[in-house]
């Protein structure tokens, strides 16, 4: 229920074309569990997580940036997409990620420098708003959370 909320609720978002880029968390957004705790095979990757990838699939065909926003060690989620032949998600949809233990804030600053696009113009896909994200400065702005500098963000 939460992918397909998480999905819904980015539609909305897009649909007035205000963004271009979708940035996704890995860990319960892309897949179920922790990529640093279980194997990539072992990883779940039920009808809501392939739908949301199959969803982003299309979106990078429609035109949109697709990138990944995760705090996890970079080869674990490397790995992911190196063994997971299944996953309609692809490195090669990928067009930038941040993969490290910064604070998310700070990651998707650095994808928005990177893609030299104002980070207005970002969509960011988290399965949590938890006590770390709340510390780095996101807001709660009706049905979707937007960080101080203006990314909008789907929990």
């Amino acid at each position: 229920l939460a992918t397909t909320l998480l999905k819904d609720l980015a539609h909305i978002a897009l649909e007035k074309r205000r963004f271009k880029v979708v940035v996704a968390d890995c860990d319960g957004t892309l897949w179920k569990e922790n990529c640093a705790e279980v194997s990539p095979q072992a990883l779940t990757l039920d009808s809501h997580h392939s739908h949301l990838q199959e969803w982003l699939v299309e979106l990078e065909s429609r035109g949109f940036l697709i990138c990944l926003c995760s705090r996890n060690a970079r080869q674990d989620v490397t790995r992911v997409f190196q063994e997971r032949d299944d996953m309609p998600l692809r490195w090669s949809h990928i067009i930038e990620s941040r993969v490290d233990w910064l604070p998310k804030s700070q990651m998707l600053s650095q994808n928005a420098e990177r893609l030299n696009l104002a980070e207005e113009r970002l969509v960011f896909l988290d399965d949590v708003c938890d006590a770390h994200s709340a510390a780095t400065g996101w807001q709660r702005l009706g049905e979707f959370y937007r960080q101080s500098r203006g990314i909008a963000t789907v929990f």
